[in-house]
This record gives structure tokens, C-alpha cells and sequence, in this order.
């Protein structure tokens, strides 16, 4: 009988919503393409901040433009000045001298501490190998969609070619390894 009552409950208890009117989702979508143009922008500009690279003043202006996206989410500039000093340099020195990039296998053992010190399960482990294809794969993936022009149309396109990476590493086929050429 309770059940019956709880079911009732649900079905009957909850006022149903209405569909939103015209000219509220006349609103909604204006306010998610501005939304969308502003992202759009941001990361144009990231792209270039990053693609000129030229001294550790470029290095710096990147960081702190990555660093002012995650604004909400970051202590305040002045708290973090010291870090982003260290992360500039250590970009500009990755750029400047490939030998100076971090390798992938430093990357996994890092990780893989971390997995292990806050008791992920094993499946999160991971391999050099795995991180250059993620590494790889995403610098691929970007390329693609950024040569087609906008990215909000070309999901499925880097869908597809995470299955198709995905069926050539099945196969038995190399994917990789040692440092990316990409990062």
C-alpha cells in the first residue's frame, strides 16, 4: 500500500513544468552564443599567447592569461606570483630547449604516486606509452579542429578520431612513446 501511496506521490505530488515560451529561449540562446563568442575569443587569444612564445615576458603573459580564465577557482594574483614566475620560466625553458620538456615517464611516475597515495583503484594507473597518445591524440585532435574553423562544430569529428586512435592501438600498432613532439 505504501508503495502505491509513494507512487501517487510522484506522479501526481510534483507540479509539472511548462515549456519555456518563445522569447525566453530567444534569451537563453542570445545569452549562450555571447557566452560562446567570449569563450570563442578567449581561446584564440590563448592560442596565439601560447603559438609566440618568445622570452619569458611571453611566458608570463601566458600563464597569467591561462591563470585569469581560472580566476573564480585560483587564490588571488598576488598569492600565486611566485608559482607563476616558476611556471613562465619553466615554459619558456620547454620551448626554447626541447631537452628542458618534462618526460612523459616523470609524468606517470608523478601520477602514479598520486594514484597510489590517495588510493585510486589500479585501473588508474598509467604509462609512458598512454600518456604520449593522450598527449598525441589531443594535440591531433586540436589541429583538426582548429583548422576547420569552429570547434562547437567539431565534436564529432574529435570523437571520431579517438575511436579510430583507439582501434589503431588494438590493433597492435605503435603508439608511441618517450617525449611528445607536440607539447
Amino acid at each position: 500500500m505504501l508503495f502505491y501511496w509513494l507512487l501517487f506521490a510522484l506522479i501526481f505530488g510534483y507540479p509539472r513544468q511548462e515549456s519555456p515560451k518563445p522569447e525566453e529561449q530567444a534569451v537563453v540562446r542570445q545569452q549562450a552564443s555571447l557566452l560562446y563568442e567570449r569563450h570563442r575569443q578567449a581561446a584564440i587569444r590563448m592560442n596565439e599567447l601560447a603559438a609566440h612564445i618568445n622570452s619569458e615576458a611571453d611566458a608570463r603573459a601566458f600563464v597569467d592569461a591561462v591563470a585569469d580564465m581560472f580566476a573564480d577557482s585560483l587564490p588571488p594574483a598576488w598569492a600565486t606570483r611566485g608559482i607563476r614566475e616558476r611556471i613562465a620560466r619553466a615554459e619558456y625553458e620547454a620551448v626554447s630547449n626541447p631537452l628542458r620538456q618534462i618526460p612523459e615517464q616523470r609524468i606517470a611516475d608523478v601520477w602514479n604516486k598520486y594514484v597510489r597515495e590517495i588510493g585510486a583503484s589500479e585501473e588508474a594507473i598509467v604509462t609512458a606509452a598512454e600518456i604520449h597518445s593522450m598527449r598525441d591524440a589531443t594535440f591531433a585532435v586540436g589541429q583538426v579542429m582548429w583548422s576547420r574553423g569552429t570547434i562547437s562544430d567539431r565534436v564529432d569529428d574529435a570523437e571520431h578520431f579517438r575511436r579510430w586512435r583507439g582501434r589503431k592501438s588494438r590493433r597492435g600498432l605503435p603508439r608511441g612513446g618517450g617525449h611528445s613532439r607536440h607539447s
